[in-house]
């Protein structure tokens, strides 16, 4: 049975607002044959709503040993097997579940939106999903919360006013347009200068992001009591508001039938305005999520001088920064059992050697240290080459696949079922979101920052951890680097940020076409540096750590290998 699990306040009916709005969909789609409601409690939330609790059919939550690893609101399928957390993830979730329905499956699909894409990046890579997610709750947490009578108005609002004054973004806008006029004889480019109407927030259909919006608007407007408030600042919001308002009827309904009570305010916005985004620049929810240290300047990142300079304050601290060959003996794990894990065509036949290599070598020191019965995540898993691979070698450990991206975790789930395995379970959802206990972390190839928060979940359970790092140089400054209490001595944050984009600067040394073998050889030692700091972090925690490397080294550029024991 698929189960719902959403977030209760002990002792109330209150639920957070994200557990409201997966549990306004829950409603609307009629899932409840499909899906069961189970509510866990929770002394603290960041945000409540009281809801009639008698309107829902639902069980509570008994397992005391595993609240306190459950993010919620998640979305379990096939009783656990498949795991999804994550408000957006979750609601995609209850949609693809409902398509099947003969009463909801066409309205689930056209939630789903164009090619059923709605809502589908991670929030930590799409503006939009991250403001469909978290920045517009919190508005609504701040307008609840409040006790001044007088606030600023929320700059969240007008971020989407902005976008719903930009032109639609929609696909094949330019056919909707024409139809829209009934002229076949306009062009694309006079299409772009028609101002197509923001019914929706994309296109001519609702889809999940209006649904969330939605919800959430119904709630602020409930909330605070004098609307003309908002009637000079968001008339484009309030205009697409009030369409909802007419067109979901159903779903007004819902609302107001789940609602118990909403504590009503009398708040008055300061005239002046925040600025929404500096120097007049075009604001738009939908720019790429810009991670790290921005590129435009690559080379201010790794002048010759600057690093030199850098290096010569690592000179001081008398530490031998190096990675050790790898082991040769990989042959522990037979060649049949990978090329049976990848599918023929799968690679090209040069990286399909190379990937073989990768996956033995990773996995046999997995194998080194694992025990019977334990529990092993595979990060950033994409279609879960490692995680089915240790499956497949350690029968008696419990594997968990985690991954942000919906169809990787869909392709790993199908080769699992080729497989046979009975061992895995499946996340779906930032890192971030899991909580679960586990004793080894495994990441091969996170990307930039992924490594460090991979080693942070491991350092927070005092697991062990095999970590293959990857784009050195999008490592961030979460205002803990360096590190290690070592480096942070003589190097700045900007110091190491320099030496990681140097990293990156790495090449096959046999590749004719690349002649600066010193900046390669470099950035290889730039490599050691970053994993280094990372390896020292890990020792002052209480750790024992190698800095190794995959065999052969040729598998991979990125092929340094941190190993990190903690004694049980």
């Amino acid at each position: 049975m698929n189960c719902l699990l959403l977030e209760r306040k002990t002792g109330t009916n209150e639920i957070t607002i994200e557990s409201f709005i997966a549990l306004a969909l829950w409603k609307f789609l009629d899932t409840e044959e499909q899906i069961k409601v189970q509510l866990i409690e929770v002394d603290q939330t960041t945000s409540s709503v009281a809801i009639n609790i008698n309107e829902i059919s639902h069980e509570n939550y008994r397992n005391n040993d595993e609240k306190k690893y459950i993010q919620l609101p998640m979305l379990k399928i096939n009783d656990g097997n498949y795991n999804i957390i994550g408000l957006c993830s979750v609601l995609r979730g209850i949609c693809r579940l409902m398509q099947s329905s003969s009463k909801t499956g066409s309205l689930a699909t056209k939630l789903l939106g164009f090619k059923e894409n709605c809502l589908l990046s991670a929030s930590t890579s799409s503006l939009w999903v991250s403001f469909c997610e978290q920045d517009i709750i919190q508005c609504l947490i701040n307008l609840t919360k409040t006790t001044d009578e007088i606030i600023e108005f929320p700059l969240q609002m007008l971020k989407l006013e902005c976008e719903f004054k930009n032109p639609v973004r929609m696909h094949n806008i330019f056919k909707v347009v024409r139809e829209a006029k009934k002229d076949r004889s306009i062009q694309s480019e006079s299409a772009t200068k028609v101002d197509l109407e923001h019914k929706y927030c994309h296109g001519n259909e609702a889809n999940l992001s209006d649904f969330i919006l939605y919800v959430i608007f119904k709630l602020i407007f409930l909330t605070v009591t004098n609307e003309n408030e908002f009637e000079n600042n968001i008339p484009h919001i309030l205009k697409w508001y009030r369409n909802m308002d007419m067109e979901f009827s159903t779903l007004y309904d819902i609302i107001m039938m789940l609602l118990s009570k909403v504590p009503q305010k009398d708040i008055y916005f300061k005239e002046e305005l925040p600025i929404v985004e500096a120097n007049g620049k075009y604001f738009s929810l939908f720019k790429r999520q810009l991670i790290g240290h921005k590129m435009k300047k690559c080379k201010g990142f790794t002048n010759q001088n600057e690093i030199d300079l850098i290096l010569s304050k690592l000179n001081g601290l008398n530490i031998d920064i190096k990675s050790e060959p790898g082991d040769e003996n990989r042959n522990i794990i037979d060649d049949n059992i990978i090329e049976e894990l990848l599918s023929s065509g799968e690679f090209p036949q040069e990286r399909m050697d190379r990937k073989k290599s990768q996956l033995k070598s990773f996995t046999s020191e997995v194998i080194k240290i694992a025990h019977d019965d334990d529990i092993i995540v595979d990060f950033c898993s994409g279609t879960g080459h490692i995680g089915l691979l240790i499956a497949l070698l350690l029968p008696n450990c419990k594997v968990i696949i985690l991954e942000n991206k919906e169809e990787s975790i869909k392709r790993a789930i199908a080769k699992a079922k080729i497989l046979k395995l009975n061992n895995v379970s499946y996340y779906q959802c930032n890192l971030e979101y899991f909580n679960e206990k586990f004793q080894i972390g495994c990441s091969l190839h996170a990307c930039g920052i992924a490594t460090d928060l991979v080693l942070e979940k491991c350092y927070k359970l005092m697991a062990n951890f095999i970590s293959s790092p990857c784009c050195y140089g999008k490592i961030q400054d979460l205002g803990n680097l360096p590190q290690s209490e070592i480096f942070r001595a003589v190097l700045s944050a900007d110091d190491l940020i320099k030496i990681a984009h140097c990293s990156d600067q790495t090449h096959d040394e046999k590749n004719v076409k690349h002649i600066n073998l010193d900046k390669a050889r470099q950035g290889y030692f730039c490599m050691d540096i970053i994993d280094t700091d990372r390896s020292l972090r890990a020792q002052e925690l209480g750790y024992t750590v190698q800095l190794t490397r995959l065999y052969p080294e040729d598998c991979t550029l990125k092929n340094r290998l941190l190993i990190g024991v903690y004694p049980r």
